[in-house]
């Protein structure tokens, strides 16, 4: 997502060109995309991004607190649980990232338990049945976690982030 907005702008509670909510209320804050703090999930897609195979890439950072939350890209998005989702979450009273999960049409398929931080840099790139996860944990440039799950979602859909119960 890093790749095609920067998101630097003036704060904006409503409007955020070239991105469509698909589901719950985001805003512009700080030069960051945001989904409002609340215990539901929240998508945003990006506008003419529909793909096949590609690439999406995010800065994910956690906040503050223990609450649940969590934060992640999305590809393939056609409807509500459809397409891919890699999220960071945390679990519990964690104070950070805590867990890797990967749903698929709003099931999750995959997961691992790691400490993974609170500003993480996560690449997903999925070709057919492939998804390879990519994690920059220490903001160093170099991929820290590796993963590759396979998945039975191939059609084309829209790139963008999801979000539940972030500040």
């Amino acid at each position: 997502i890093e790749d095609c907005d920067d998101f630097n702008r003036f704060d904006d509670p409503t409007i955020i060109d070239n991105w469509t909510k698909q589901a719950g209320d985001w805003h512009i804050q700080n030069a960051k995309l945001a989904p409002e703090r609340v215990a539901e999930w929240q998508i945003i897609t990006f506008d003419n991004s529909e793909l096949t195979n590609g690439t999406a890439r995010g800065r994910f950072l956690f906040g503050s607190g223990t609450d649940l939350r969590f934060a992640g890209l999305i590809a393939r998005y056609t409807t509500t649980n459809s397409g891919l989702q890699v999220k960071l979450q945390n679990q519990s009273t964690s104070n950070q990232w805590s867990n890797l999960f990967v749903s698929e049409n709003g099931s999750n398929i995959w997961g691992v338990s790691e400490d993974f931080g609170t500003d993480v840099f996560m690449e997903a790139t999925y070709s057919g049945t492939d998804l390879q996860i990519n994690l920059d944990t220490n903001r160093d440039g170099i991929w820290d976690h590796n993963y590759t799950v396979t998945t039975n979602t191939t059609s084309s859909g829209l790139n963008g982030c999801s979000g539940y119960g972030l500040a």
